[in-house]
């Protein structure tokens, strides 16, 4: 969880203050870090993806229905689950070494997340550390787009699997 000032999002207490984030953090300092044909880079590795699922999505700001794929990314020994939308690319960020005290955060939905990517486009929007807050471990409270409950993810654990 980090803050993040500027963002063009609403702030995180009825659009007052900075925007409270919950990402993943994909670079630290020294990595180099890249994103290009819908695939993450670190120190020049690609990122390995497995397709686990064939999944339709609902956009949020048009409702249209779109497929995806459900991919498990391992982040240097660390499965998680990312969605790729198919045909769409994104953007395209150089590589760029992280500094001293700033990280690199992304989203899961990679197609439909305003992270790292986005902030400083074309390069990357590095988190200081100072906003960073902490880490999300599970969900308190989740919305559908219609405001109804989503209590299926109510107090689901977020930690990542790790491998040995």
């Amino acid at each position: 969880v980090f803050r993040r000032t500027g963002s063009g999002l609403p702030g995180s207490f009825f659009g007052v203050g900075p925007t409270l984030f919950i990402k993943r953090i994909v670079g630290v300092p020294g990595d180099k870090i890249a994103f290009r044909d819908q695939t993450l880079f670190i120190n020049g590795a690609p990122m390995p993806v497995k397709v686990l699922a064939d999944v339709s999505l609902q956009l949020p700001e048009n409702g249209a229905v779109v497929s995806a794929k459900l991919l498990e990314e391992n982040l240097l020994g660390v499965p998680h689950n990312i969605l790729q939308v198919e045909g769409q690319i994104g953007p395209e960020v150089a590589e760029s070494v992280v500094p001293e005290g700033y990280f690199v955060m992304m989203g899961d939905n990679r197609d439909n997340s305003r992270d790292s990517r986005y902030w400083e486009e074309p390069s990357w929007g590095f988190v200081p550390k100072a906003d960073i807050m902490g880490r999300a471990e599970f969900i308190v409270w989740s919305w559908q787009d219609n405001w109804m409950p989503r209590f299926e993810r109510i107090f689901n654990n977020l930690r990542a699997r790790h491998e040995p």
